[in-house]
């Protein structure tokens, strides 16, 4: 497979179309993700367009991507990355733990005021999570595209909605130190099914409602040029192929999916009230949350 092959079946499985502007010289839009992962935090994804062609490249400003270029390194490092990432590990020293206890102890502080905290000790362990890539396309007369990351935690089954940069994450699984997984996968799969449906049920339905609502003038458009045509059967194949190109619907094809490990800190605190009390307690750095052991 030579470069300009492996370029454009790498797009394809990102579900991206190359648009060829000029003969040559092709654009596609990219995410910010994948724009970070080529260029580094700071990029921001948008149009790109490339060449294969040094002397296109010079004419256009196209990006170049041929043997030797920048651009063919990063991607190559990108596609590599992306064939080893089934399984990543967020690395404890990705958080500050100083500022983790302020965080904790505040907390508890806030919901118990006659109280008084302090960490005796703590420790941390790697919980498995699972991460879901989808692809949500908005089909009616007009076509919208985005993509979700959804991740759950297969320990607890909480859902984490929030996008952590990949950038962060290290290649491979920690040796120990893991919580046991209490979600199989297919649990897992489905407690991302299921807040996917809810969340997409609480979106703004306008764009299927006003979709609808041409429909109706299509289809009294169409009624209205049958009126006197024996042939019913063209009639209602019109009718058919209008509602297969226009009805709205939302599409959701996962992309990608990994096991990802991210450390929960285990905190043993001394509560000091009338009497003391010592708490033993799991915090979730990602998800914000307290939870007792």
């Amino acid at each position: 497979m030579d470069n300009v092959e492996l370029i454009m079946q790498f797009f394809k499985l990102c579900n991206l179309e190359p648009v060829e502007i000029t003969s040559g010289v092709w654009q596609i839009e990219i995410t910010t993700d994948m724009a970070r992962e080529l260029d580094g935090y700071g990029a921001k994804g948008g149009l790109f367009q490339f060449t294969f062609e040094k002397e296109l490249a010079e004419k256009y400003g196209a990006e170049l991507i041929s043997p030797g270029s920048y651009r063919l390194d990063s991607f190559l490092k990108y596609i590599r990355k992306q064939a080893t990432y089934s399984t990543a590990c967020l690395p404890i020293h990705t958080f500050y733990e100083p500022s983790i206890r302020t965080k904790l102890l505040n907390k508890l502080a806030a919901t118990n005021r006659n109280s008084r905290f302090y960490v005796i000790d703590y420790s941390y362990k790697y919980a498995p999570y699972f991460m879901l890539v989808v692809k949500l396309s908005y089909l009616a007369y007009e076509k919208r595209e985005k993509i979700r990351k959804l991740i759950v935690d297969m320990v607890s089954g909480n859902i984490i909605n929030y996008d952590i940069p990949e950038q962060l994450f290290k290649n491979g699984s920690p040796d120990t130190n893991c919580y046991k997984r209490k979600l199989s996968y297919k649990k897992a799969y489905e407690r991302i099914q299921e807040f996917l449906t809810n969340d997409l049920a609480m979106e703004d339905p306008s764009w299927a409602k006003a979709a609808k609502e041409q429909i109706h003038q299509d289809r009294q458009r169409l009624e209205e040029y049958y009126k006197d045509s024996e042939d019913d059967i063209a009639k209602e194949r019109r009718l058919q192929e209008l509602m297969e190109r226009t009805f709205p619907r939302v599409q959701i094809l996962p992309t990608r999916a990994a096991t990802l490990y991210i450390p929960k800190l285990e905190y043993k605190v001394m509560e000091a009230n009338q009497t003391d009390r010592l708490l033993n307690i799991v915090y979730d750095p990602i998800a914000n949350r307290l939870q007792n052991s």
